[in-house]
């Protein structure tokens, strides 16, 4: 199963998500979304070099 379309989506809804936290004011919270998105793009990375 490709997961890559999947992958994709949660890195474009996270960053969704970072940016209203940083809208909010809320710069710890989009630092941790920050750090799930590092771990999701580096799966999604190894996904596409396969």
């Amino acid at each position: 199963m490709n997961d890559t379309p999947h992958l994709l989506a949660i890195v474009e809804s996270k960053m969704a998500q970072v940016r209203t936290q940083l809208e909010h004011g809320s710069e710890t919270r989009a630092k941790e979304l920050l750090e799930e998105i590092r771990i999701y793009s580096e799966e999604l990375r190894l996904h596409l070099a396969a």
